[in-house]
């Protein structure tokens, strides 16, 4: 079983967190208390590399988180001292950089009355955005709302740099690949994905923590294409999705569940289903 996580921080900021992709910390470490009684839990290349080579024997468990750098400097301590192994997944465009993903569009909402009307069709729009299959419309969206970024002032102060990742204990803890940036593989261009990914193992794949692991961004099915199969497996790429299940056999890439504000309960339901 592969469970992910986002935001994880003390208190909710509805300037950085979304409801459905936060959990409390406090929340968090009970949950591995309860997870650590049922489950081995290991890292993920190991995890990985025992359904690939038929040798589940035991209930293993691995614990990962998308968008990597929003929550890795909060949950280490708290895994150290359980020593339970993690994987995170990293944008790399992000690093050290103000101008961070989607949540832009809450940072900027708080601020409404400094920007006046410039993104309420942005706002309107995301849900469509979110799930629609017609490309144009993404990439005009996505220009739209890349046009945003330069009126941040304030530095957002969750992202991580080089140097963090750099001093990151690789016994305990992998980094794997999210995208250089955050998009929807399945509405980009065969030559943009392939860019995007080659980009992302550049960088990620000079650190000791780095395991060539591909957290699909999203992760659902309207999020990639054949296209994106095919690239990661170019790249000799395993790669992970987040659509619920348990991995019982080597498959086409691997199921997560998604573990935001779940207890132990919701995350064994949704390992059925």
């Amino acid at each position: 079983m592969i469970i992910n996580f986002h935001q994880i921080t003390e208190y909710f900021d509805p300037q950085f967190h979304l409801e459905g992709t936060w959990t409390n910390i406090n929340h968090f470490e009970k949950l591995l208390i309860e997870l650590r009684k049922k489950f081995k839990i290991i890292p993920l290349s190991e995890g990985i590399n025992i359904v690939k080579n038929n040798k589940l024997n035991d209930r293993f468990l691995s614990i990962t988180f998308d968008d990597g750098d929003q929550s890795i400097k909060n949950v280490i301590p708290i895994l150290k001292k359980y020593n339970i192994p993690a994987a995170f997944f990293i944008n790399t465009a992000y690093l050290s950089n103000k101008e961070y993903g989607y949540q832009l569009l809450n940072f900027l909402n708080d601020k409404r009355n400094i920007y006046e009307n410039k993104f309420d069709s942005l706002i309107d729009n995301f849900k469509v955005f979110r799930n629609t299959l017609d490309k144009e419309f993404y990439i005009k969206y996505r220009n739209n709302f890349l046009a945003l970024r330069s009126l941040i002032d304030d530095k957002i102060n969750f992202v991580v740099d080089e140097s963090f990742l750099t001093n990151l204990d690789y016994s305990l803890f992998e980094l794997g690949l999210h995208g250089h940036e955050h998009e929807r593989y399945g509405m980009m261009s065969l030559e943009w994905q392939q860019n995007d990914l080659r980009r992302n193992i550049e960088i990620l794949s000079s650190f000791k923590a780095y395991k060539p692991i591909f957290a699909i961004p999203y992760g659902k099915p309207l999020d990639w294409d054949d296209n994106t199969i095919r690239t990661a497996i170019q790249f000799n790429l395993d790669f992970v999705f987040h659509d619920s299940g348990i991995n019982f056999k080597k498959e086409v890439g691997f199921k997560r569940i998604p573990a935001d504000g779940k207890n132990i309960h919701q995350l064994l339901y949704n390992s059925l289903n």
